[in-house]
């Protein structure tokens, strides 16, 4: 025989609490220099973010200085030409006064006016001097300047002759097709002047015809010197690009420049087009290289017209902050290390408590839903936690044993309330199923208690898994009857069906046991008192109402009819007619009720029925109804079509008979009185 195991050695739970505050005060104490390095951190990002927020916010405004009069400039010359104070009649007269206007603004490279018939009338900002420029359709372009009298005189450029038409340039054709002003993207300017983009917008009539369009253009060169200026003033690089990532203008070699072609990348995308575009707000983003961070930030500049135009600042992090960054990564990597050591005795000592505790915090919340099933064994090396593992154990068994006595329903609900239970009870429609063993009275006065106790359980666990696996609950055991409630306790839907198939699988079981007795069956759905009934000290849980009696009535009734189940007309409305074979059985006068009683028989599941129920179930409530009615032929007429052995069938039969024998005789053909 082996020896028993050795019993393990137990901890005490002081001593292991007083271990982890030790390791927590050392963790604390350690952790601190962590933090501190943590909020540093966190100071200097806030710190370089508000740097960057300010510096585009500045940023941006340079930049919609530069494009702002463009809106102004427009409307007031469109103005003046709709107006007719300025007449567009002579051309040249026409880009005289756009020179004027081009002397008073900045960053403007040329203005113009292209007519609807294609003609073209504009200034042009050219090495310090002005140029007008006219053309015609089909003609080659002229350029004029002005002599130092302030007169007029055919200047030559050098440039090629020119055909022009402005009605194929794109500043024209995007202000004909659209209201309001209207940007173009970098294109080349024609005569070589170079790269950049226009802003323009049409001059209608009041009829709505097109007078002309009138247009503003800027040298992406020009931009470009503009932002040169600023990366002085701001210690970054400043850019300019289109919301959906093209490149506009930059200081620096777009084509070389890795940083660059990544904001590009980024702003392609649908993410930081949304929060730009549609939410109004400014994008940060970090680029790491192989020995430098650098820090961008975009944001939408508010230009007149249709430019979603984004202007953007680069930042090198080394530069501004690499020196103190690095004492920051020394001082969080050893704050790290010692933090790590902490942490690891910590969560070994911490395990050792926390992990049966949480097994222990679970297994009472089973027990809290009365899940009193097995659980897997639990040890521990803490006195303590062991002995209330025990006593959860001793309790379990205790509340094992106590759910064999009481509805386990009942238990869960009231331990799930948190509430102790009272007297009283509520209203509630709910259904009733009374069943009794066939002859069981009068077998049991022959036979040992032993065997009759057998008996009883076999069929008390027949109808008692019947009952529980259709949502039912046993009330109580009434020597070798039962009776079980539907909805209650608990609450389920149709109970009625529910008590249906419980009576017919009970009645199943025992047949597949071969069971020597039959069951006599009562259902009835209608409303009940139900609660705790009993005195102060001592109650139980059950049902009262007319509904119980009867109940209990229509069960004993089976012994008239020879049938197995009978239910009210209450509940088989309730239960309905799809899953279930009924017939009406007949019409009885019920103690205690003044008017009769329509009962039916539960003959069993429509799905397995036999060609002789269903003729039984069809052609039994036509014979009724015509016995009813005093129509004796044709009732027999109906029986006829019935199975000799069907028990109803005959005793109707018989009575018919008897009617006809004796019409004279007692009455007793609307109602059936229950003995």
């Amino acid at each position: 025989m082996s020896e028993p195991p050795k019993p393990r050695r137990a901890y005490s739970f002081r001593g292991i609490l007083l271990a982890v505050i030790l390791g927590l005060i050392l963790a604390s104490s350690l952790s601190t220099t962590w933090f501190g390095a943590m909020g540093l951190g966190s100071a200097i990002r806030a710190l370089l973010d508000r740097q960057i927020k300010t510096t585009l916010d500045a940023v941006t405004g340079r930049v919609e200085e530069l494009f702002l009069p463009t809106e102004r400039l427009l409307k007031t010359l469109g103005k003046r030409i709709r107006d007719g104070e300025l007449p567009t009649s002579d051309p040249l007269e026409v880009a005289r006064t756009f020179a004027e206007a081009l002397e008073f603004e900045s960053g403007i490279t040329w203005i113009y006016f292209g007519y609807a018939d294609g003609r073209f009338a504009g200034a042009l900002m050219q090495d310090g001097r002005i140029i007008l420029n006219v053309s015609s359709p089909g003609e080659s372009w002229q350029d004029w300047i002005r002599n130092s009298d302030g007169k007029l005189e055919r200047f030559d450029s050098g440039r090629p002759a020119v055909i022009f038409d402005a009605r194929e340039r794109i500043w024209f054709q995007l202000a004909d097709k659209h209201e309001g002003i209207v940007w173009t993207p970098p294109y080349d300017y024609v005569g070589g002047q170079g790269r950049g983009i226009s802003v323009s917008e049409a001059v209608r009539a009041p009829d709505g015809s097109l007078i002309g369009v009138v247009a503003v253009d800027f040298l992406l060169e020009d931009i470009t010197r503009y932002l040169e200026h600023l990366k002085n003033e701001f210690r970054g690089d400043t850019l300019v690009f289109s919301i959906r990532g093209q490149l506009l203008a930059s200081p620096k070699d777009s084509h070389n420049d890795p940083i660059i072609a990544k904001i590009q990348e980024r702003l392609e995308g649908d993410e930081a087009y949304d929060k730009i575009q549609n939410k109004g707000g400014h994008l940060i983003m970090e680029f790491s290289t192989s020995d430098d961070t650098f820090i961008a930030g975009v944001r939408r500049a508010a230009v007149p017209g249709d430019l979603d135009c984004m202007s953007a600042i680069i930042f090198s992090r080394n530069e501004v902050f690499g020196a103190l960054e690095q004492t920051i990564r020394h001082g969080i990597f050893t704050a790290l290390v010692a933090l790590a050591a902490s942490l690891v005795a910590g969560y070994f000592l911490a395990a050792r408590i926390a992990t049966p505790l949480r097994a222990l915090a679970k297994d009472v919340a089973r027990i809290a839903r009365f899940d009193l099933g097995p659980r897997p064994d639990l040890r521990s090396d803490i006195r303590e936690i062991r002995a209330l593992s025990d006593s959860i154990e001793i309790m379990r068994t205790g509340l094992q044993s106590f759910s064999h006595y009481v509805p386990v329903d009942l238990v869960r609900d009231l331990m799930h309330s948190g509430g102790i239970a009272g007297l009283g009870g509520e209203r509630r429609e709910i259904a009733i199923m009374f069943c009794d063993l066939v002859g069981f009275t009068s077998h049991a006065e022959n036979i040992p208690p032993e065997e009759a106790v057998k008996i009883l359980t076999s069929y008390f666990e027949d109808f008692g898994g019947a009952i529980h696996s259709a949502d039912g609950v046993i009330d109580k055991f009434l020597g070798d009857g039962i009776m079980a409630l539907f909805n209650a306790p608990e609450r389920i839907l149709l109970p009625a069906a529910c008590a249906c198939r419980a009576s017919l699988r009970g009645i199943a079981a025992m047949r597949a046991r071969q069971s020597l007795f039959d069951v006599r069956v009562g259902l009835h759905f209608g409303p009940c008192l139900v609660g705790n009934v009993g005195t102060a000290d001592r109650f139980t849980y059950t049902a009262i109402g007319d509904s119980v009696n009867l109940t209990s009535r229509l069960e004993g009734l089976n012994k008239h009819y020879s049938t197995r189940i009978i239910a009210s007309t209450a509940l088989r409305e309730a239960a309905g007619e799809d899953e279930f074979l009924w017939r009406r059985l007949d019409r009885v006068a019920v103690a205690g009720r003044a008017a009769p009683l329509d009962i039916h028989e539960l003959m069993g599941f429509r799905a397995d029925a036999d060609p002789a129920a269903a003729a039984i179930a069809g052609n039994y409530p036509s014979a009724l109804a015509a016995f009813l009615d005093q129509d004796f032929p044709r009732a027999l007429e109906f029986l006829a079509a019935i199975p000799a052995a069907d028990d109803p069938s005959r005793l109707l039969r018989e009575r018919i008979e008897h009617q006809i024998a004796d019409p004279g005789g007692h009455k007793q053909v609307n109602a059936f009185a229950e003995k």
